[in-house]
């Protein structure tokens, strides 16, 4: 009995840690989408229900800003000589 309440304590704990994650996530990205996207339109998109129209691209544009924001951490690192 003991054994099934510690795997399904564990189970709880793994799908509010998966949602936690994925809630985490969602907001980072979709406001460096929309940061990143308004400074790049400057200022012109996205406004209002446009932004909530085009939450998965908007999220995506904080993905890929992300992703260029590290590699070029990394090759700043590297040109400057630190390991």
């Amino acid at each position: 009995m003991e054994d099934a309440l510690k795997r399904l304590l564990q189970i709880v704990v793994e799908i509010l840690k998966f949602l936690v994650m994925a809630l985490v996530v969602q907001v980072l990205f979709f406001n460096l989408g929309r940061f990143s996207l308004w400074l790049l339109t400057m200022g012109r998109y996205p406004r209002g229900s446009l932004a909530q129209q085009e939450v998965n691209w908007i999220t995506f544009a904080g993905f890929i800003t992300f992703v260029v924001f590290v590699v070029a951490m990394g090759f700043y690192n590297t040109s400057m000589g630190m390991p």
